[in-house]
């Protein structure tokens, strides 16, 4: 199979946030990779459109840092702190219109719009504000501990441990119970259930919310080119390295040799033989469509098939 292609020792498929991360760590390996995208450019949800002299994210709005990304970047030689703004989150319905500052304030101007569940919104918040103050205190004291590896990794562990004690008296109701159901537990207004309970996800457990209360208080973040500016950069520290990166490249089907990845092929039927695959691109695709059914074990294949799309998790590497 000597295709069009060529040989490689990686391919990559997909090329936005984990696809342009993956490919760069490689290079800097020494890896000859070639990166192939579905899409017209590279970016994936880091895209954005034009209209009427204003550009827009299509995507991604920001990003949580939790200790991931800008080390990820200071590793690739890619991170300023001057390229990045704290973003500031507003909440606009057509009850209420709250810029999200501190707790204690949203608490208050929650009460101001909806008096008559003053008592509702005390309730909730003395059960989510000390959740999201441990929290904080794990995210903010330790980095992130799959970033370490060896001791490091068991000793950040530690310390996010001890940090956590504190979700003792709520880890039960917080890992069992859903936030709608807390919401509706808590609040006669519709309204608010709506608003404090099922905002992301209504069957999102509680122990989500602690996380996403502390992010959008303290840990979202834009970069200032905009989210394809990022995108961009990646791009080109990438191409800097003379490695490829081909767009409008629909990957069709994974080429295998006794039960083994040798290779990918295109809608074009050009070949890329390769060492390794990764996929970042739709995994549900990757095994329903392209691949041998031999590749993946019976029991993850179907647990994955059955997922339902927005629950679905990174395929591993192929070899």
């Amino acid at each position: 199979m000597d295709g069009a292609g060529g040989k490689y020792d990686v391919i990559i498929i997909g090329a936005g946030a984990a696809g342009l991360t993956c490919a760069n760590y490689l290079v800097r390996k020494g890896k000859k990779v070639v990166t192939l995208e579905y899409g017209g450019t590279v970016g994936g949800n880091m895209q954005g459109i034009r209209r009427q002299g204003y550009f827009f994210d299509a995507g991604s709005q920001s990003t949580e840092s939790v200790r991931i990304p800008f080390p990820i970047l200071e590793e690739l030689g890619l991170y300023d702190p001057d390229d990045w703004d704290q973003a500031v989150w507003r909440w606009i319905t057509p009850d209420c219109d709250i810029m999200l500052k501190d707790y204690d304030q949203i608490r208050e101007e929650l009460k101001r719009y909806f008096p008559e569940s003053s008592s509702d919104i005390d309730c909730w918040f003395d059960f989510i504000v000390p959740g999201c103050r441990v929290m904080k205190d794990m995210m903010q004291r330790h980095p992130f501990p799959l970033l370490n590896r060896g001791a490091d990794k068991y000793h950040v562990l530690a310390g996010m441990s001890r940090a956590g004690i504190g979700f003792v008296p709520m880890i039960r109701e917080a890992l069992t119970k859903g936030g709608g159901e807390k919401g509706r537990e808590n609040f006669s207004d519709p309204r608010l259930v709506h608003l404090l309970g099922e905002f992301g996800n209504p069957n999102m457990p509680l122990f989500m919310f602690f996380f996403f209360w502390y992010s959008f208080l303290y840990d979202y973040w834009y970069p200032r080119g905009g989210l394809t500016a990022l995108a961009d950069m990646l791009y080109d520290s990438f191409r800097e390295r003379g490695e490829e990166i081909i767009a409008s490249c629909a990957v069709d089907r994974i080429l295998t040799a006794r039960d083994t990845a040798v290779g990918v092929e295109n809608a074009g039927g050009d070949r890329y033989l390769v060492g390794k695959i990764v996929n970042t691109g739709n995994p549900k695709r990757l095994v329903r469509d392209m691949c041998e059914p031999s590749l993946f074990p019976r029991k993850s294949r179907g647990k994955l098939l059955s997922a339902p799309d927005g629950e679905v998790q990174p395929c591993p590497v192929l070899e």
